[in-house]
C-alpha cells in the first residue's frame, strides 16, 4: 500500500487536466474522468502481448529473440516515418545549428487494431513502437518519451504537462517568431521566476490552480492548452527531484529520485505545420536550464 502512495500525485494532476481537457473540448457535457495511468484497451492489448513474448523462451532462433529483432526494426521503421523531410530541417537549418534545438513529428492519435500483427504491421500503428506511442516528447532527454517522463504530451486537441511530479506551465503566445524569445525576454523573465512549491500539499494546490489558470506577467499558463498550427508556445516545466521519507525498507525506489535528467527548464516551442495524416511537427528550443527543487514525499502520512 506504502508504494501506491508514490504515485498519488501524479495521479491527481493527470485526473485535474483530464477534467480540463474535457471542459475544454465538450463545454456542454459533464466532464468524463480518466484515469491517466489505465492504458486505452488497444494499449492495454499491446502491453499484454508484450509480457507474454518476454515470458517466451530465450536463444537464437526463439520466438522471443525473432521478435525482439522485429520489435527493433519496427522502432528504427517508426523514427524514419516520423522524421522531418530533408526539406524540413533545410528550411529551419541556420536555427538548428544552435544547441539544445531541435525539429520533431508528434503522432496522430490513433486507435491501431492491428499492432498485435508484428509480422505485417499496419504502418499507421508505427508510433506504437516509440515511448508514449510518439505523442509524448521530453525536452529535457531530446527524445520522444513515456508520458510519465514527458515534458508535453499531445491528448486530443490539446497540449498537456503529463509528467510524473512534473509541474508543466504552458502559454500559447500568438503567431510569434519563435527566433524572438532569448533569456532576457519580458515572458521569459517572468516565467523563469514563478517560485515552484516544494510541499506536497502546496505543489497540488498550485497545479489545482494551473487547470483554471495562473497568471505570470501578461500571460496566462495552463497545464492544458488548445493545439494550434503557426502558434508559439511558452512551456515551463519544473521535474522535481524527489525525497521519500519513512519509506520501508522492502519498498522502492529508496531513497531520492535524482535521476540526472530531473532539472527546471524554460522551453519555447512552435507548431509549424500539421501533416496530412494529422501529426504535428514542432521546432523547439531550450531557453533556460536550471537545477530542480526537491520534493520531500513522506510515506507515512
Amino acid at each position: 500500500m506504502a508504494f501506491r502512495k508514490i504515485f498519488i500525485f501524479a495521479s491527481l494532476l493527470g485526473l485535474l487536466a483530464a477534467l480540463h481537457i474535457s471542459a475544454q473540448i465538450a463545454p456542454s457535457r459533464s466532464p468524463r474522468i480518466v484515469d491517466p495511468n489505465r492504458p486505452d484497451p488497444s494499449t492495454q492489448r499491446w502491453y499484454d502481448e508484450l509480457k507474454k513474448r518476454e515470458n517466451m523462451p530465450v536463444g537464437i532462433g526463439s520466438v522471443r529473440e525473432t521478435n525482439e529483432t522485429l520489435y527493433a526494426l519496427m522502432r528504427d521503421d517508426a523514427r524514419k516515418k516520423l522524421a522531418p523531410s530533408e526539406e524540413e530541417k533545410r528550411m529551419f537549418a541556420e536555427f538548428l545549428r544552435q544547441p539544445r534545438t531541435g525539429l520533431i513529428r508528434l503522432a496522430a492519435e490513433t486507435d491501431c487494431a492491428k499492432i498485435l500483427d508484428i509480422s505485417h504491421p499496419d504502418i499507421e500503428c508505427l508510433n506504437y513502437y516509440l515511448p508514449g506511442k510518439a505523442k509524448a516528447f521530453s525536452f529535457r532527454r531530446a527524445d520522444y518519451s513515456h508520458k510519465a517522463y514527458a515534458d508535453v504530451e499531445r491528448s486530443r486537441s490539446m497540449f498537456v504537462s503529463p509528467g510524473t511530479f512534473i509541474l508543466g506551465l504552458i502559454s500559447p503566445v500568438g503567431d510569434l517568431p519563435i527566433e524572438q524569445f532569448e533569456a532576457d525576454d519580458a515572458d521569459v523573465l517572468a516565467l523563469s521566476r514563478f517560485a515552484p512549491a516544494t510541499r506536497m500539499d502546496e505543489v497540488v494546490r498550485q497545479d489545482a490552480g494551473l487547470v483554471a489558470g495562473l497568471r505570470i506577467g501578461d500571460l496566462m499558463y495552463r497545464k492544458a492548452v488548445p493545439i494550434r498550427e503557426n502558434t508559439t508556445y511558452l512551456l515551463r516545466s519544473i521535474a522535481y527531484k524527489v525525497r521519500f521519507l519513512n519509506l520501508p525498507k522492502t519498498e522502492k525506489p529508496k531513497g531520492s529520485l535524482d535521476t540526472s535528467d530531473r532539472r527546471d527548464i524554460v522551453v519555447v516551442f512552435r507548431v509549424v505545420r500539421t501533416g496530412v495524416d494529422d501529426s504535428l511537427l514542432l521546432l523547439w528550443k531550450e531557453i533556460i536550464q536550471k537545477e530542480s527543487p526537491v520534493l520531500t514525499v513522506d510515506m507515512s502520512n
